[in-house]
């Protein structure tokens, strides 16, 4: 039997093991170390992705960097997709083209051979439902 040490918030604690047990305690205690000196050395910078450990991490560093507006933008996203759903094909297509895309009226009417009042007054109906759907707009 062989005692071993390990660190806890609340302090050290000494248990008794099985030699076989204290080496290998011993040898997990050693991968850790190496694994956190390996990821802290001050010569090198940060890269996303990379395995890092928090203790070498500033509050200021690349890592803590703000992610909530490409939630947002996520969610606002999967939102619109679910709202585009409801329209009609014809309501969607003028909405993109014309809100979206940047295309006038005008040439969106020619691509189908219509009136831009036809146009237009799809886009309304689309814009009328999407307005239901998001009463107080886009945020």
């Amino acid at each position: 039997m062989k005692n071993y040490t390990y660190d806890t918030a609340a302090g050290p604690i000494t248990i008794e093991v099985d030699e076989k047990w204290a080496a290998l305690l011993a040898g997990a205690d050693t991968e850790e170390a190496n694994s956190n000196r390996k990821h802290t050395r001050p010569d090198r910078k940060y890269t996303p992705g990379m395995p890092v450990s928090l203790d070498s991490l500033d509050y200021d560093g690349e890592a803590f960097t703000d992610r909530g507006g490409e939630i947002e933008a996520v969610e606002l996203s999967l939102d619109m997709e679910r709202a585009l759903a409801t329209l009609t094909e014809l309501q969607r297509r003028y909405f993109i083209l014309n809100r979206m895309e940047g295309y006038s009226l005008s040439e969106i009417a020619r691509m189908d051979s219509i009136s831009h009042v036809a146009v237009l007054k799809h886009i309304n109906r689309a814009l009328q439902k999407l307005k239901n759907i998001f009463p107080d707009g886009y945020k």
